[in-house]
């Protein structure tokens, strides 16, 4: 899970801004999981600004893969 938590759910998602930069660098290699990470945590306004447009984008880009 290229050292992404594994995460079952938005609710397990931690509110932290560490959390959040580990997910944000296996983003940069393409990870389907931290892409749903991120929409949770954009979702949710956990660790970043809460945005549901760019959740929604994060959503269906992990779905893609």
């Amino acid at each position: 899970n290229f050292g992404v938590p594994e995460i079952l759910s938005c609710e397990e998602l931690t509110n932290t801004h560490s959390f959040i930069h580990s997910v944000q660098i296996s983003l940069l290699r393409g990870n389907p999981d931290a892409q749903f990470l991120l929409g949770c945590a954009l979702l949710e306004g956990k660790g970043v600004e809460r945005d549901l447009e760019e959740a929604i984008n994060y959503f269906k880009m992990a779905a893609e893969q």
